[in-house]
């Protein structure tokens, strides 16, 4: 069984990693130099997440294109959960925060709202440690940071291993903590961050209209974890949210 001490150890881990990407300045690289739009460093086979604000693209005259990056395994692969025969993907939550019944629920929602979108996938919570994705619930993560994920992907063969999700939810209410969970979780599925400043996995979800309403994944970050490649883009003009429930929204 988990212990809070070994939560906090991994948070440790989390928070020197975040220290270093923060000093450098520098967005990970996917395998052709090119920003993944999401600032990491490696420990242990891993690869971390934190938010920051990534650039806008055009693509010629065709108009504004929006894109989503992927986060990448060690060897500079897409990021991904690899068995061909896997159906579902589990997860266990540790509430360390102590947060309220309505607030598990909300993060738990925002765990299935990625189900919705992947037909491939289910998301089965487990008590188990082995527990695919572990979401680590706290009242603060890091000064200025609200969610952070961490991934382990050695390698595009082997893909994903396992992924920690943590959550600051200190003064947080219940709508903004189901799209900080949404957000996180689009995280550890592989997913990097998307320059459309609706969407779900903006690096500044967190200042946008988090409380307001509750925010779903779009059609780009579908499209963007079926083709796998390291980043994917759409015409501005086509993207469009998808509701709770997989359909297209419009």
């Amino acid at each position: 069984m988990i212990t809070p001490n070994q939560a906090i150890s991994h948070l440790l881990v989390l928070a020197f990693t975040l220290t270093l990407c923060h000093s450098s300045g520098e967005a990970c690289t996917n395998a052709e130099g090119a920003e993944t739009g999401a600032a990491c460093g490696e420990e242990d086979g891993a690869r971390f997440h934190r938010h920051h604000e990534a650039p806008g693209h055009s693509h010629g005259e065709g108009g504004r294109m929006v894109q989503i990056q992927r986060m990448t395994c060690e060897d500079g692969a897409v990021a991904r959960w690899n068995s061909p025969d896997r159906g579902v993907v589990t997860y266990k939550v540790n509430n360390w925060a102590g947060v309220d019944l309505e607030t598990a629920l909300a993060v738990r929602r925002g765990v299935s709202q990625w189900e919705r979108v992947l037909p491939f996938f289910a998301m089965h919570e487990t008590g188990d440690d082995d527990a695919d994705i572990t979401i680590e619930l706290f009242d603060d993560v890091l000064p200025g940071i609200v969610g952070a994920t961490k991934l382990k992907c050695r390698n595009g063969r082997e893909g994903i291993r396992k992924a920690y999700v943590y959550l600051g939810l200190r003064g947080v209410g219940v709508v903004e903590a189901q799209n900080m969970a949404a957000h996180e979780i689009g995280h550890a599925m592989g997913l990097g961050h998307s320059d459309q400043s609706h969407d779900l996995m903006h690096a500044r979800l967190a200042e946008k209209e988090i409380d307001e309403r509750m925010i779903c994944p779009s059609n780009l970050n579908r499209a963007g974890l079926i083709a796998g490649t390291h980043s994917y883009a759409i015409p501005e003009g086509d993207w469009a949210e998808v509701d709770c429930w997989g359909r297209i929204r419009g």
